[in-house]
Formats: C-alpha cells, structure tokens, sequence
C-alpha cells in the first residue's frame, strides 16, 4: 500500500482538519490543537483550550487564515499566520454554549450560542431561540443565508435582511433533522427521521420538496460539485441521485461505509468499517480499493486543492493519516 506523508496516533484525537490549499492540518485533541507542517513534520501554532474543559468544535475558514474553537464555556478566533488569538465569546445562555457552532466560510460571521456574531467587532447580530436544539446547521456558499434544523422544524435565516423563515416538518417521520447543505440556487438539502429519508426545497418553499426515501438507513450522504447528490445506505446500495434526488445509478455491494466524500474528479471516496478506502467512479461504475482495512475509519477529508487526503482510524487509539492523492491512484 502506499506510505503516508503523516501520521500520528493518540487516545485523544477527535477531529483533524486541512487548512486552506496549504500544507498544513489541524489536529484537535482533548486539551490543545495543533497546527503541522505536513513536509517538515513539525508543529507550527499549539492553540490550548482554556482551563477544564475540552473543545467540542474546532474549524477553518475557507481562506484558511482563521481557525475557530468553541465548548459549551467560551469560542475563540485564532489567526493561523500569526498564531494569536483574535476573538473570545462568552455565552449568555451556558446551558446552549457551542452547540453546533459554525464559522461562515469567508469567515465574517460565527453562529454560536444561539446567536450570530460579527467576528470583526465581536458584536452579536441576531439572536436565536433555543427551542427546541439544534441538531445540525449550516451556511450558504456565499455566507448570506444560513439554516438550522432541530427536532420538530427547520429554520432558514437571510442574514442580509434577517429574514427568518420556518419549515414544518409536518409528519412523525420527518422529524429529527440529521445533516443541513446548502446546494445550486441556495436550495437547501436535509436528512430526517428515524431512516434518514432525503429532502431538498427552495428555500423558503417547502411545499415543492422533492424527497428520496431509502430501502434502508443512509450511512452517509453528501453533495457533488455539480450539486448532484450521492448517497451509501446501510444495507450496502450505493445511490447516485440527480439535484432533484431522483435516482441515475445505484450499485449493490457488502460494503458497511462510515464516510464518503466527492472529489471534482467524479469519484467518490468511501471509507468503511471493515473493507479499508475505496474509490467509487460513478461513471463507469467501478468500485477500486486504494488502502487495505486496518482500522474503522471515521472521517475523510481532502485538502482545498486536492493534492492531500487524510484519514481518521478509530482503533483502540484514535489515528491521523495523512497521504498524497497522486500515491493513491
């Protein structure tokens, strides 16, 4: 198999992410983050969380020029240059804290607390209920809306005229919003209930959803660059779904896939429990294993400019590594 350019092992790994189109990562552990330099192999910046408490989120902008952090005590905006910290939030409400915290991706607003605020001048610009939580949120490509989803709704925000519109999920299998995605057109992109069942609208307009109802759970989903959607279920069907969550292909396989990610080049990246890294061509339909099983893999992310793919193992240990895209064909 090929050799990664990093990796590093630890009981205290939680999440790891690219910044930017640079050659550097982030890894969040149970007290500090870490920024690597993947060639030189050294730590660059050490952010350390603030005292009893670990960090229940961690971030980049798209940029990659700030990283955020936040627990259910305060959320901090680093600069990844200089190393120093630029912003601190404290919550007004602790018991909401930084649940499901998000940084826009030019990186100008920050949704935490149940409140937006303005990075720049630490001013909070909206607030939000906290009935009921929210299970997952997310911003538009371009930063203006944003949306949220929680147990019984989902909320769509304009953030240029504060707009605030509610969407009803309306029957007992709708509820539980799972995962948010901005697509084409800021139509917005969910998954619910106790199946996982698929839905996107434009925003604003419920009433003209299109839904994909799976056979089975979905293991994970995700948009394509062309904002087609593609999606792994439980039972091992792969799905290839057009924007309107019709189905153009869907293959059957044994595989149990934990993380699936797109790339421009058409594939999906698969990773799985028990089958190792694959890559899925949805084109030509092939199925090519790329790295042996070792371990269950959690998460798979690839870097701005795709040269870097990293994988997060979770054995008896949590485990990062880090490869070349160009070794991995």
């Amino acid at each position: 198999p090929p050799a990664s350019v990093y990796a590093y092992q630890s009981e205290e790994i939680s999440r790891f992410s690219f910044i930017g189109t640079t050659h550097r990562i982030i890894l969040a552990e149970l007290w500090r983050a870490r920024v690597i330099d993947l060639v030189t192999q050294q730590d660059i910046h050490t952010f350390l969380y603030p005292l009893g408490g670990s960090m229940d989120f961690s971030e980049t902008d798209r940029a990659g020029s700030l990283f955020v952090q936040a627990n259910h005590r305060t959320a901090e905006v680093w600069d990844l240059t200089t190393g120093k910290q630029l912003r601190s939030f404290k919550p007004v409400n602790s018991s909401s804290g930084s649940r499901n915290t998000r940084l826009s991706p030019d990186g100008k607003v920050l949704f935490f607390d149940n409140r937006m605020w303005d990075v720049a001048t630490a001013e909070q610009k909206i607030e939000l209920a906290d009935d009921p939580p929210t299970n997952d949120a997310a911003f538009s490509a371009d930063g203006r809306y944003f949306a949220r989803g929680g147990l019984f709704d989902t909320q769509w925000f304009d953030l240029q005229t504060k707009q605030v519109e509610w969407l009803p999920n309306l029957l007992p299998n709708e509820r539980k919003t799972s995962q948010l995605q901005f697509g084409r057109g800021n139509r917005l992109y969910r998954s619910y209930g106790w199946m996982d069942e698929l839905a996107v609208s434009p925003l604003g307009d419920d009433k003209t959803r299109n839904t994909f109802d799976p056979r089975s759970g979905i293991a994970c989903w995700a948009l394509l660059p062309d904002h087609q959607v593609f999606a792994a279920l439980t039972d091992g069907t792969l799905v290839w779904l057009d924007e309107d969550l019709k189905i153009k292909k869907q293959w059957h396989s044994e595989l149990k896939v934990t993380a699936c990610l797109p790339d421009t080049h058409n594939r999906i990246w698969l990773g799985t429990e028990k089958s190792g890294l694959l890559t899925l061509n949805l084109e030509q339909g092939r199925l090519k294993q790329v790295l042996p099983s070792t371990h269950w893999i959690k998460s798979v992310k690839l870097s701005a400019d795709e040269n870097y793919l990293g994988l997060l193992l979770k054995p008896y240990k949590s485990r990062v590594e880090i490869y070349k895209t160009e070794d991995l064909k």
